[in-house]
């Protein structure tokens, strides 16, 4: 008997939440939605790296589409400047590094067809830091890796949020 009590005190409390949960108004985030100035993308630039590989991935999901000709964008992403730089943080006691920081910066513009700016995103720049273990190496080397990967997710996260952002300024 009790047992049925304690479950239906759960359910209640439950149901109980999920109605507050409803009534205030939260649901999940969605993918970012892109104006009609957006909604078909030529990417010019490095257009074979990571970054240009996750923004046309990131802007297919969000309604939009890559062209492969210019002549037919509404606008024109031009990764002007990419650059991944690694420098010590710091040295143990016997003069070897113990912590890097990898550093990931970018200059991104969007432009109109004919030329006219959009929006420029100059010095985008992302930063992580790892400890470096000698006895480590294959690890700490996929650590970086993974690292570099993820800031390169995250800026083309960036570029879509304020490419969503700009159709409201």
């Amino acid at each position: 008997m009790k047992v049925h009590l304690l479950i239906i005190a759960r359910l209640m409390l439950l149901s109980v939440l999920m109605t507050g949960l409803a009534a205030c108004g939260f649901h999940l985030r969605g993918q970012q939605e892109l104006a009609a100035e957006f909604k078909r993308v030529y990417i010019q630039g490095n257009v074979s790296s990571i970054l240009a590989r996750n923004l046309r991935q990131a802007i297919s999901r969000s309604g939009g589409v890559v062209v492969e000709d210019i002549t037919r964008a509404s606008a024109i992403v031009f990764i002007q400047k990419e650059t991944l730089d690694k420098r010590v943080l710091s040295v143990g006691g016997t003069a070897r590094a113990r912590e890097y920081e990898i550093h990931y910066s970018l200059k991104v513009s969007v432009r109109r067809p004919d030329g006219g700016i959009i929006m420029s995103m100059d010095g985008l720049e992302l930063s992580r830091d790892f400890s470096f273990n000698e006895n480590d190496i294959l690890g700490k080397e996929r650590e970086e890796n993974n690292l570099t990967r993820d800031m390169q997710h995250e800026a083309a996260r960036i570029i879509l949020r304020r490419l969503a952002y700009g159709r409201r300024q």
